[in-house]
C-alpha cells in the first residue's frame, strides 16, 4: 500500500507540475539590440575648374615675379596659391574659372 501511495503521490506531483502556469522569465519576450543605422555620406559635388592648380601657379607668378611657389589649394571656385616672395609667405587667390588674380 506504501508504494502505491508513493506512485499516486508522484503521479499527481507530475500533473500538478505539468498544468502549472510558466514562471515569468519565461513569458517576457526576447529583446534583440537596437539595430544601428548608420546615415549615407553626402559628399559635395566636385567642382570642375576651367583653369588647372598648375595654371593658376603660372598666373600667381605673374603677380610676384621671381616668386616660389609653395602650394596650390582648391577652395570652391577659386585656388588659393601660397607663394615665397624674398623672406615673406604671400597668398594670392585665382580664380578657378577666368583666372584672374586677386
Amino acid at each position: 500500500m506504501r508504494r502505491g501511495n508513493f506512485i499516486g503521490g508522484l503521479l499527481a506531483a507530475c500533473l500538478l507540475a505539468a498544468l502549472a502556469p510558466e514562471p515569468a522569465y519565461a513569458q517576457t519576450p526576447v529583446r534583440q539590440p537596437p539595430v544601428r543605422v548608420t546615415p549615407p555620406r553626402v559628399t559635395p559635388p566636385k567642382v570642375i575648374l576651367a583653369i588647372r592648380p598648375s595654371q593658376a601657379a603660372m598666373i600667381a607668378q605673374r603677380v610676384f615675379t621671381g616668386a616660389k611657389v609653395l602650394g596650390v589649394k582648391p577652395r570652391g571656385k577659386k585656388y588659393v596659391v601660397t607663394l615665397k616672395v624674398q623672406n615673406e609667405v604671400k597668398q594670392v587667390t585665382v580664380d578657378g574659372e577666368t583666372g584672374n588674380a586677386e
